[in-house]
């Protein structure tokens, strides 16, 4: 969404009462090409390095829930870093992206660390995991100043609360695909809230 016609009408204002002088100039934006290659290498970048992360801690942690999981949070907390220093700077569009999926990657890690500690098997089958994953997507919203990063956090949230609901629903019902309705249906309408927010803000 456009913020040029709300920054020209500022503009004349500030203009009537002799804030500012001169005719308006529009704020020149970095043309789509050179932004879907930016964050491609920033994500290219981010891939690289997380499969060096990764063959490195695994080799040395395979099993270790807590260490992956540390190592996740370190990769979170480098992301959040990461992220602090492009809103300075809006041009850093692939470091901006290389964040992204510094925090995914952690994200994953610290999901699979706690699964691997408490037994990923049973522990996935639970609604308590799920709504834990829901919390931690929910704190990353607060703590991580990115609208991209906010979005795919409300989306993971979502995810892990539907899943949340649908296991502590599933003993009610005889079939479980009569759950779905209830639990996508209903997270469904807050999910498209969500959508539309980010669209207009």
């Amino acid at each position: 969404m456009s913020t040029e016609p709300f920054e020209r009408l500022l503009w004349q204002q500030l203009a009537a009462r002799g804030a500012v002088q001169g005719d308006f100039t529009p704020a020149l934006r970095m043309p789509w090409p050179i932004r879907l290659l930016m964050g491609a290498a920033g994500w290219l970048g981010a891939l690289f390095a997380q499969l060096f992360l990764l063959g490195s801690v695994f080799a040395v942690t395979r099993g270790n829930g807590p260490a992956i999981a540390i190592t996740g949070l370190l990769m979170i907390g480098a992301a959040i870093l990461m992220y602090r220093t492009t809103s300075q700077d809006g041009a850093r569009i692939a470091l901006g992206q290389f964040a992204l999926a510094a925090s995914l990657g952690g994200q994953g890690m610290v999901i699979v660390g706690v699964g691997e500690s408490l037994g990923i098997d049973r522990l996935s089958q639970t609604a308590v995991f799920w709504l834990g994953v829901a919390v931690l997507e929910a704190v990353l919203f607060v703590i991580v100043p990115n609208r991209l990063h906010r979005f795919v956090a409300v989306t993971g949230g979502w995810s892990a609360a539907t899943v949340a609901l649908y296991i502590a629903l599933g003993g009610s019902m005889g079939n479980p695909f009569l759950l779905m309705p209830i639990t996508v249906g209903v997270l469904g309408a807050l999910a498209m809230a969500a959508v539309v927010v980010f669209v207009l803000i």
